[in-house]
């Protein structure tokens, strides 16, 4: 069927619609369910079961504008909205991979602020005596950053929640333990290396003897960060000393050291080796030092508007006090909150 329409022209305004009504046919051309469109149009409506062909013909005194071939229509119309919204898809991807790197990056370092809610699993294997026991905690510790023009400060409680075999058979929340650093900034200026200062306690939050020293124990904390590219590396320093508590129960004297190195692979993947060491200055000559050496591999993945960081790792303890566990299995599930 041949549809033509023709109109002289008297005025710029109708010749604007026009041009507006030659478009929309061009547009109706390319269309594969051109029915939908066709019947949207009451005036005009029609059932058709054959194929037609649309020749819009618009006169303007002696000028005629020739229609437009329906291939090639379709091809233009095909070929804009290809180059339209692929570099807007490309966009999104891209846009989508850098917000994750960035999450990836700034989980890394303990000096970023961002906030983040980490869980992490810790199987302590071969405990006791000969090695028989094997112990289970779950760490509940949240990052919290207050940022000013001046500096950040950034609160890192930690709580524990244990499933002991030994050295006795019990289950339940150990001793919370909180730090915060305070590093200064400059506005406007991002510096590759933060040093940051603060102080550190434990309190005596244990639901058994076992499960904690039984002492209120409190200490300074230092913070050293330095990045170069996809590099992070640096140390968390902390010393306690206990201070209240119950008096029966071992005096606490302790410096822990967790020095660490992280690299990011892209596409929101991460590796990081670190040791939590400590030293026990109230043990025995032999059973002063833990050091555990091992290392972590996470990848950063957007679950609906939160970034989710997974990852898994294992430590092995070249050094630690009789009875304390010889390797660790880690499982990290961290939720972040960019702004």
């Amino acid at each position: 069927m041949l549809l033509i329409v023709e109109v002289t022209l008297g005025d710029g305004a109708i010749c604007a619609c026009l041009r507006d009504l030659r478009n929309i046919a061009i547009k109706w051309i390319a269309m594969e369910n051109w029915r939908n469109f066709h019947d949207g149009f009451t005036p005009y409506r029609r059932r058709v079961t054959t194929s037609f062909t649309a020749h819009v013909a618009l006169h303007r005194r002696e000028h005629t504008m020739h229609r437009t071939p329906p291939l090639f229509a379709g091809l233009v119309l095909s070929t804009f909205s290809l180059c339209s919204v692929s570099p807007c898809v490309a966009f999104a991807q891209e846009s989508r991979a850098s917000g994750v790197d960035d999450v990836a990056s700034k989980l890394q370092d303990p000096g970023a602020a961002l906030v983040s809610v980490p869980f992490q699993y810790n199987y302590l294997g071969s405990a006791g005596p000969g090695g028989d026991y094997d112990n289970q905690q779950l760490k509940i510790q949240p990052v919290i950053p207050f940022v000013s023009e001046h500096g950040k400060f950034l609160l890192r409680p930690i709580l524990p929640y244990q499933w002991n075999e030994f050295p006795a058979d019990q289950h339940g929340f150990g001793d919370l333990f909180v730090q915060g650093y305070y590093i200064p900034t400059h506005k406007g200026e991002a510096n590759a290396t933060e040093v940051g200062f603060g102080g550190a306690a434990m309190l005596d939050t244990a639901g058994h003897d076992s499960l904690g020293t039984g002492r209120y124990s409190v200490g300074p904390a230092l913070i050293l960060v330095h990045k170069s590219g996809k590099w992070t590396l640096g140390a968390l320093g902390n010393h306690l000393w206990s201070i209240a508590g119950d008096s029966g129960r071992d005096d606490v004297v302790v410096t822990n050291l967790q020095p660490f190195v992280a690299y990011s692979l892209g596409k929101g993947w991460a590796i990081n080796s670190t040791s939590e060491m400590s030293y026990n200055w109230q043990a025995a000559s032999s059973n002063r030092w833990t050091i555990p050496l091992g290392g972590t591999v996470s990848r950063v993945v957007p679950i609906g508007h939160i970034p989710v960081s997974f990852a898994v790792g294992a430590f092995y303890n070249i050094e630690q006090p009789e009875y304390v566990n010889r390797w660790t299995a880690r499982l990290i599930v961290t939720l972040a909150f960019p702004e």
